[in-house]
């Protein structure tokens, strides 16, 4: 079959930003935008909101495990009542004290795949392994790709088998290059429409839906009870088929001219003139006011019951209303199936044609309405619809399935692709509807369910204007549990940053082409890091029709497509035959490891086109062959080598550096100066406080090793310690006759000074001391003596022996003796 060149349906996803807002708590770590950002698109009619929680919650939470609660969704989407706009809604709950913050449902989108112009097939995974073949008119540039070939004679990715979170369209379950290198839920029983492994999502077998069965797109909209001569639409449809999972609430865009005397039925059906399988009725008063397609607002609604969809079969969300007028009706927002311009954004590329990209995106059902005598069908119509969440993450778009085969379509077996790990699982969780278009609020939950299910890369070819709240603490979540995000760059061949690239320690792609230049289309940013092929690549497509397949003329199995979108995945396969090889390298490592590891190409060092380079899963696998530098080791309690300390707690810091990045440290603390520590990692952080130091000189050994398990040399740190009390005695009585010579007997006892401060008291009974001699400085462990002229009048004394080492460690005992004078 000769595979043509057209690109994917594409979408267009805006949002406008709020009105000027502050967050002041503090674990949001940052403050939202002050001003409008031009473009940015977001879903009407409903609004995010973070509460503040209460002290009953506050106090529930504490007897809760933080493992339990950390990593689950608790942000609330609020419906706003018939008319109320977004912005008026965010103005009044940012005012209410109980609210943390409140944001728009910003929209996301798949990063646009590009249509080269002489669409030629030769084979070609050029990313895998370019020979210089001719793919798409160009011929490619030898050793131009990701060097997998070579890496693979070392690690595929079967060692361990990571998985990888692609979050996307979804995925075709079905696909014979696909269906073995799926990930499998193996605690939760299929089909059940129950919870079975607790993690709260049903039947999550293979991953899950969060977009449901839908097309959110929206560019016209047609009328229900309207009255034209002697024509009534009082009916219209939209088909839908059937995933296998259960039917149970559905939102629609509707609005009003006039006050319509009838409410709006919604009924499901499994034949156009069956039985309802379900129904709900929204009352006139509920829908808004229309005037243009802008206040089309969306309605959620529960249906009666809750209706299982058996997988493939076709299903009809039936609308009907009781009256016709032709000055009191309703409007239905729909896709018009035309060629439209997007509305205006910050992004050029945002605002170009949408060709065929628009054109039916829902292919799995279709739109018709009743115009008096029959039905008439809307060619290439699609009302515009979302479902409930469900289980099944299938793909009704085509760019989810194109993105999991270049991770890791199962490889070696004859049919179609190689994917980049032949090891790796695929995660499939599905956050994007049959347009593309990505709400914030599923890309979020997306990541919460891959943070819960263990996956160790998350993949997010997709990308949009605007930062949220809401995706960045999801995306923290995922970092600081260990796991590496990749996401696109984008395809607006600007400087423009999108996200969720644009978040703090997401490792961000460019794409380059068959020659090792960066693609026309790769936006070019600080937030780049890395860049991958991206330009004329094959890979797996859905194997039923899709809206690209039918418009767009892409084949049916397997495909090229354009975009940092097909880049994205090629760091993340990558990244899971790396992780494979070295289970110890997680989330931000393991992105250092592929990163300062990559082939640097355009300008030397790290650059915004290239990031810091092409990456090269050879030289990765294989480690920089560097070591890691000598640690710095310092002490914020002891900061000299060469005093002496009486405080016998000591606390280190240290760190050292590698390009590939720090894995940990073996530290030895004990008394001998050349100690050199074995090869296991005694800490993987960077400060260590030893209690109870031994008396004397002890050192510390510290070493480095390197994502790569090299290991560096050993630094050294002495401290000195005398927390020694020293012990004197007097071994023997001195006695003397009146004004004649008089030698006290003594002796200090240290092992840890060389001298120490003697005083020497003599007192008479329990009189004061009558006589006090400072001997200064003198050596210890020594039997010594002090001379002086006893002028005491006759009778028995008592001398007694102080001492205070060079420390200021004040004598363990006062030892005493007796003088005898007589005359």
């Amino acid at each position: 079959m000769k595979l043509r060149n057209l690109f994917i349906a594409a979408l267009i996803v805006a949002a406008l930003l709020l009105p000027p807002l502050i967050i002041t708590q503090a674990d949001l770590g940052y403050r939202l935008p002050q001003t409008l950002l031009k473009g940015a698109k977001y879903q009407t009619g409903e609004v995010i909101v973070k509460y503040k929680p209460t002290r009953k919650q506050r106090l529930a939470l504490k007897k809760k495990s933080k493992k339990a609660v950390k990593n689950t969704p608790d942000f609330k989407v609020i419906k706003l009542s018939a008319g109320e706009s977004v912005r008026a809604a965010l103005k009044k709950l940012r005012k209410k004290k109980t609210v943390e913050y409140a944001e728009p449902n910003y929209l996301r989108q798949i990063t646009r795949q590009f249509k080269p112009n002489d669409p030629w097939f030769w084979p070609a995974q050029w990313g895998l392994y370019n020979h210089g073949q001719l793919v798409w008119g160009s011929y490619g540039v030898r050793d131009a790709d990701t060097d997998l070939t070579e890496a693979w004679s070392i690690e595929r990715g079967t060692k361990r088998r990571i998985i990888v979170a692609v979050i996307d369209t979804g995925i075709d379950t079905g696909h014979p290059d696909l269906v073995n290198k799926l990930w499998r839920n193996r605690k939760e029983i299929p089909h059940n429409n129950k919870d079975d492994d607790k993690n709260g999502y049903i039947d999550d077998f293979y991953g899950y839906n969060f977009a449901g069965i839908s097309q959110n797109y929206l560019d016209s909209v047609y009328f229900l009870g309207k009255q034209v001569d002697d024509l009534t639409s009082t009916y219209a449809y939209q088909s839908i088929t059937g995933t296998g999972g259960y039917l149970s609430q559905l939102s629609l865009r509707l609005a009003k001219t006039g006050r319509p005397s009838g409410d709006v039925r919604v009924a499901l059906r499994s034949s156009l003139d069956g039985a309802e399988l379900a129904a709900f009725t929204i009352k006139q008063w509920e829908i808004g006011d229309y005037s243009d397609e802008s206040s089309v607002t969306t309605i959620t609604k529960n249906f009666s019951s809750k209706v299982k969809l058996t997988d493939g079969q076709t299903y009809y969300l039936y609308l009907s209303t009781t009256a016709a007028s032709d000055s009191n009706y309703y409007t239905i927002g729909f896709n018009s199936g035309e060629a439209t311009e997007d509305t205006e954004s910050s992004s050029k590329s945002f605002s170009t044609k949408l060709s065929d990209a628009a054109t039916d995106p829902y292919v799995e059902g279709k739109f018709k309405y009743w115009e008096g005598t029959d039905w008439v069908e809307g060619e290439d119509l699609d009302m515009f619809f979302q479902t409930n969440h469900t289980s099944n993450p299938h793909d009704d778009n085509g760019h989810g399935t194109h993105v999991s085969g270049i991770v890791g379509a199962q490889t070696n077996n004859n049919i179609g692709v190689a994917g980049a790990c032949p090891g790796a699982r695929i995660m499939s969780i599905k956050a994007g509807s049959s347009t593309g278009i990505f709400q914030s609020t599923n890309v979020a939950r997306a990541i919460y369910y891959a943070i819960k299910n263990k996956a160790s890369i998350i993949n997010l070819s997709l990308g949009g204007s605007g930062q949220t709240a809401t995706e960045r603490r999801a995306i923290k979540a995922a970092i600081d549990a260990g796991i590496l995000v990749v996401a696109a760059a984008g395809n607006s061949g600007d400087s423009t940053i999108y996200y969720p690239c644009g978040y703090d320690g997401v490792l961000g792609v460019g794409a380059t082409t068959n020659t090792d230049e960066i693609a026309s289309f790769s936006t070019h940013n600080s937030v780049v890091d890395v860049s991958a092929p991206g330009r004329a690549i094959i890979s797996t497509t859905p194997t039923y029709n899709v809206s690209f397949n039918i418009y767009n003329n892409y084949s049916l199995g397997y495909d090229f497509m354009d975009g940092t979108s097909m880049a994205t995945p090629f760091v993340s396969g990558i990244g899971a035959v790396l992780k494979s090889r070295r289970p110890s390298l997680r989330g931000r490592k393991l992105g250092l490891a592929i990163q300062y590891i990559s082939d640097d190409l355009g300008t030397k060092g790290r650059d915004d086109y290239y990031g810091f380079g092409r990456v090269n899963s050879y030289k990765a696998i294989r480690g920089d062959r560097g070591n890691p530098t000598t640690p710095v080791i310092t002490s914020s309690t002891h900061p000299s080598q060469s005093k002496t300390y009486t405080k016998n707690t000591v606390t280190y810091n240290w760190s050292a550096k590698d390009r590939s990045g720090i894995a940990g440290y073996s530290y030895v603390f004990n008394q001998s100066a050349g100690t050199i520590p074995n090869k296991t990692i005694d800490a993987r952080g960077t400060s260590r406080t030893f209690t109870g130091v031994a008396n004397g000189r002890s050192y510390l050994h510290v070493r480095a090793v390197d994502s790569f398990g090299h290991w560096g040399k050993t630094s050294h740190r002495s401290v000195y310690i005398d927390a020694y009390k020293p012990r004197t005695s007097a071994p023997s009585a001195s006695s003397a006759r009146f004004n004649r010579q008089a030698t006290l007997s003594y002796r200090v006892d240290d092992p840890y000074t060389s001298k120490a401060l003697v005083i020497i008291k003599i007192k008479y009974g329990k009189s004061s001391f009558l006589k006090i001699f400072n001997l200064g400085y003198v050596p210890v462990n020594q039997l010594r003596g002090h001379s002086f002229k006893c002028d005491l009048p006759a009778g028995n004394y008592q001398f007694l022996v102080y001492a205070t080492d060079k420390s200021g460690n004040k004598q363990y005992n006062v030892a005493s003796n007796t003088l005898s004078v007589s005359w």
